[in-house]
């Protein structure tokens, strides 16, 4: 969750802004709790919306599945997960990233119990991924900058990577720095997400922090996932600018 001043309704609001896996972005008043708005920021049919008062999911019939297998979106990876999300004051935009996914369900009629383990009683697996406006397949992840209060994106980065790449930097520079499924850490024009640098993070790069020193900013992230090969664990402090 990110904490954040917004302009909405003619007065400043102090909210809380959150885009958790159900695929909505949610903007909470965080003095009062008071729900102030909620959309989808991805492919979402496992509800049509939320209560404009209450702030409580509209389910679609088909989430409450029986015997007969639903695909639903997002799956259990969800739209977006732990990844830190980050915010500029300047653009008044929320950095993501997203990962597109789908789950298909049906209840098991041939379900018993087990004991210690799990006890779902569900058919469950990955479903086909939804499909766009001219019926290509939706990208499977990218880099999604939101506007809080106009409740829209304004622009994105895909990816052709499997995962949604780290969480995300934003500097008072005008940047936004993400580290990619590839492993490469690129900074983006906050404004307009045109890619201004890139270098190589590693795989499984976290979310990457900023600090200075003496006068010079340093961007760091820790990178490189790998079992028992301590080679492949790597941590890079790269001088910006």
């Amino acid at each position: 969750m990110s904490l954040a001043d917004l302009r909405i309704g003619g007065r400043t609001r102090k909210v809380i802004l959150q885009a958790p896996k159900n695929g909505f972005f949610y903007v909470i008043d965080r003095i009062t709790g008071q729900f102030v708005s909620g959309v989808p920021f991805t492919a979402t049919n496992w509800a049509t919306g939320l209560d404009p008062l209450s702030g409580r999911p509209i389910e679609s019939p088909q989430a409450r599945y029986d015997l007969t297998p639903v695909t639903l979106t997002p799956g259990p990876p969800g739209a977006h997960n732990w990844h830190p999300m980050s915010f500029h004051p300047g653009t008044g935009l929320a950095y993501f990233p997203v990962r597109t996914n789908a789950f298909q369900y049906s209840i098991d009629p041939a379900y018993k119990y087990n004991k210690g383990g799990r006890n779902l009683g569900v058919i469950a697996g990955p479903g086909a991924l939804p499909r766009g406006s001219g019926e290509e397949p939706v990208s499977p992840a990218y880099l999604l900058a939101w506007d809080p209060v106009a409740q829209k994106e304004r622009w994105r980065v895909s990816f052709t990577g499997a995962g949604s790449g780290s969480g995300t930097l934003a500097t008072a520079g005008m940047l936004v720095f993400q580290a990619d499924p590839e492993g490469m850490l690129s900074a983006y024009h906050a404004a307009t997400g045109a890619r201004l640098w890139q270098g190589p993070a590693g795989s499984g790069a976290a979310t990457p922090i900023t600090y200075a020193v003496d006068g010079r900013q340093f961007v760091v992230i820790a990178g490189g996932r790998g079992g028992e090969d301590p080679t492949r664990i790597t941590a890079s402090a790269l001088p910006w600018p």
